[in-house]
C-alpha cells in the first residue's frame, strides 16, 4: 500500500489515476503530495496539467507561472503556459513564451509549430509559414504539413497546398 506520507508515491498514484482518466482523484493525490512538500516540481506540474484538462485555466496558469519562476529553464511549463494563453486569446503573451522557449531549445520542433499556429490565428501568415518551415525541417509531421497547406490554400498557392496535403496524408 502507498504510504500517504511520501509525496513521490502520491505523485505516482496520481499519474496512474490520470492515465485511467480519473482526473479528480489524480488531482486530489497530487494536492495531498503538495501539502507534504510544495517544492516538488513534478507534483505541481501534474496539478497544472489536470487543472488545464478540467478547464481551470486560471489555476493552471498560476501553477505554470510558479514553476517557471522557480526554474527558468522549465521549457515544458513555458510551452504549456503559452498554449493556455493562446487558447484564451492572449496571443501576444503566448508568442513571448514561445520566443523564450525557442531561446532555451532552438531544436524543439513543437515550439515552432505552436508559435506558427498562433501567428496563423493572428493572420500573420508569413510568420506562421516561417515557423512551420522550421518545425518541418526539425521534425516533419502530418499536422504541420496540413497547417502549412491551409495557409497555402488561403493564399491561392494551390500547387503548394496540394503538395503539403499529399505529404500530410502519407
Amino acid at each position: 500500500s502507498i504510504n500517504p506520507k511520501q509525496p513521490f508515491a502520491l505523485n505516482n498514484r496520481g499519474n496512474i489515476l490520470r492515465d485511467l482518466g480519473l482526473y479528480d482523484e489524480a488531482l486530489k493525490s497530487y494536492e495531498e503530495g503538495l501539502k507534504l512538500d510544495s517544492s516538488l516540481h513534478d507534483l505541481k506540474y501534474n496539478c497544472a496539467i489536470i487543472k488545464h484538462a478540467q478547464g481551470k485555466t486560471d489555476e493552471a496558469l498560476v501553477l505554470y507561472s510558479e514553476l517557471i519562476s522557480s526554474n527558468n529553464h522549465d521549457i515544458k511549463s513555458l510551452i504549456n503556459r503559452a498554449n493556455i494563453y493562446h487558447e484564451n486569446g492572449r496571443s501576444n503573451e503566448a508568442i513571448l513564451d514561445y520566443d523564450k522557449a525557442v531561446e532555451m531549445n532552438p531544436s524543439f520542433a513543437l515550439t515552432y509549430s505552436n508559435r506558427g499556429t498562433v501567428y496563423q490565428d493572428m493572420g500573420e501568415f508569413d510568420k506562421a509559414l516561417a515557423n512551420y518551415n522550421i518545425s518541418l525541417s526539425l521534425e516533419p509531421t502530418a499536422h504541420i504539413y496540413s497547417n502549412r497547406g491551409n495557409i497555402y490554400q488561403s493564399q491561392n498557392r494551390i500547387s503548394d497546398a496540394i503538395d503539403d496535403y499529399t505529404k500530410a496524408s502519407q
